[in-house]
């Protein structure tokens, strides 16, 4: 994990930036226009990540049916829980709350990893997501 903290620091600083750019937007649009531009950005993305795939070690032809299909299945999930996360921001101006309520998502995350990969859930765990939890009550207090 040591290795990991300047990009897990940067993930944290970018998407705390992103949720505030969000709320300015959808004080302006709403969250099916919001959703519309999101998409055209990613496509536009389309042909430069064609091109890192095909001058590495892969190509886009190792591109598996069942990794299409998970991808599209995240893909889905991500998109449902970005609208209804949209819908959200739009009605409150207690976008610190909201997000951090939201960001309680980790918690699935671990339930669904311990059934599918086997991953194990230690008292560190279990205490650190107590901690997040009760975060998130004090919030909202």
């Amino acid at each position: 994990m040591k290795n990991y903290l300047f990009l897990i620091c940067s993930c944290i600083l970018i998407y705390g930036l992103s949720t505030v750019f969000r709320k300015l937007s959808l004080e302006r649009v709403n969250v099916i226009q919001f959703q519309l531009v999101a998409s055209i950005c990613y496509a536009a993305t389309i042909p430069i990540w064609v091109y890192v795939l095909n001058s590495g070690e892969q190509s886009i032809r190792d591109i598996t049916n069942e990794s299409i299909t998970f991808a599209v299945i995240c893909t889905a999930l991500q998109m449902s829980g970005a609208l209804i996360f949209g819908s959200m921001l739009k009605s409150t101006k207690d976008i610190g709350v909201v997000t951090a309520m939201v960001s309680l998502s980790p918690i699935v995350t671990l339930a669904v990893s311990i059934m599918i990969f086997g991953e194990k859930l230690t008292v560190g765990k279990i205490i650190a997501f107590l901690f997040a939890i009760l975060s998130v009550v004090f919030l909202n207090f």
